[in-house]
């Protein structure tokens, strides 16, 4: 219990030191960082803080999910994102008694090749825009139930003439009793811009805040997620251009009640994840975003935005996994996951 006590009081200390401005889409630079580094994460609506399966690349998200167990695991994906834009990436993980669990990795947006035209619409050329971010971290077992880690992340921006540098900081705790239950804690993208795109313009990183809870059913193969996100900020709505206001019939107002709308901006702080998983060797995963259908979706042909879905299968020593999420009426993302343990090859050729 001092121990937990200590962990808790530490958590609560960063929190309240932590600047609480709130940012929406817009407000900040480098927003690609939002984009999920694996299939499983982006199939689990992008909050995986406390999933207990480090494997897959969800340690990308929260450093605090490797673990020991996850000595050289290797994974890589590619994401294919709406308008042609292509996402890369892969990790390498190794296990260093008395240290601690580390990793590296890497992830990058092609965002393609665009035409350069002057202000008459005459061709200049063509440029290339493109982002990356580079993935230093390590977690560290602190008891048989409490794990923390560390993500410092580089980062990279070109756009034709324009580019930042910039790093970035993820901080994560997991908690884990039994084999069941677990709980995590997220603080993301701390951090500053060293060179700007402009000279005399600074702009802020997608600063955020995460906690989740993971609960595996003791009689059923399922495991049930719940990530609330974006913390730093109670208010996240706005005003949707497609939104009726008032009764086509009637001619009355559609204002939402105080209560309605509390409620609503409360359910876009959630995201709901469930897991099938029947064996080791295969799993359906399912979640819904209320904050992203809410945003993204038409109001008059909403469809399945919102939700994502994805399975994965193991296949000798490697794990397939696949993603698809529903980001609009015009289009869902593909995201493809390979991963494997390195070790396991050193032992069969020994």
């Amino acid at each position: 219990m001092p121990q937990l006590t200590r962990i808790g009081l530490l958590l609560l200390g960063l929190l309240t030191s932590l600047p609480t401005w709130g940012q929406l889409g817009g407000a900040s630079t480098y927003a690609f960082l939002n984009l999920p580094a694996s299939s499983r994460l982006g199939v689990l609506g992008g909050s995986a803080v406390a999933n207990p399966s480090g494997f897959g690349g969800l340690h990308l998200h929260n450093p605090a999910l490797l673990s020991p167990s996850d000595d050289w695991q290797a994974q890589a994906s590619f994401l294919d994102y709406l308008v042609d834009i292509n996402v890369g990436g892969f990790s390498l993980a190794k296990d260093f008694e008395g240290l601690g669990t580390c990793f590296v990795g890497l992830n990058q947006v092609d965002y393609g090749v665009f035409q350069r035209t002057d202000e008459a619409g005459l061709a200049q050329g063509q440029f290339q825009a493109a982002e990356t971010v580079v993935f230093l971290g390590a977690s560290r077992q602190l008891d048989s139930a409490w794990r923390v880690g560390a993500t410092l992340k580089p980062i990279y921006s070109s756009f034709e003439q324009y580019s930042s540098l910039g790093v970035a900081l993820d901080l994560g705790a997991f908690y884990q009793p039994n084999a069941n239950f677990s709980a995590g804690l997220l603080v993301r993208h701390l951090g500053f811009q060293l060179t700007r795109y402009v000279p005399g313009q600074r702009e802020r990183l997608p600063f955020e805040v995460q906690i989740g809870i993971s609960q595996r059913l003791a009689h059923a193969p399922f495991r049930v997620n719940l990530g609330l996100v974006s913390l730093q900020r109670f208010d996240l709505s706005y005003d949707k251009p497609d939104a009726s206001t008032f009764d086509p019939f009637t001619g009355e107002s559609l204002e939402q009640s105080r209560f309605r709308q509390f409620s609503d901006n409360l359910l876009r702080h959630a995201v709901f994840g469930v897991e099938f998983l029947p064996s080791e060797n295969f799993f359906v995963e399912l979640s819904y975003n209320h904050r992203r259908r809410q945003e993204l979706s038409i109001s008059s042909r909403p469809g399945m935005v919102g939700f994502s879905f994805g399975v994965g299968l193991r296949v000798s020593k490697f794990q397939i996994s696949y993603g698809r999420s529903s980001l609009h009426m015009a289009g869902a993302t593909n995201h493809f996951t390979l991963a494997t343990r390195l070790s396991d090859f050193r032992k069969k050729s020994s």
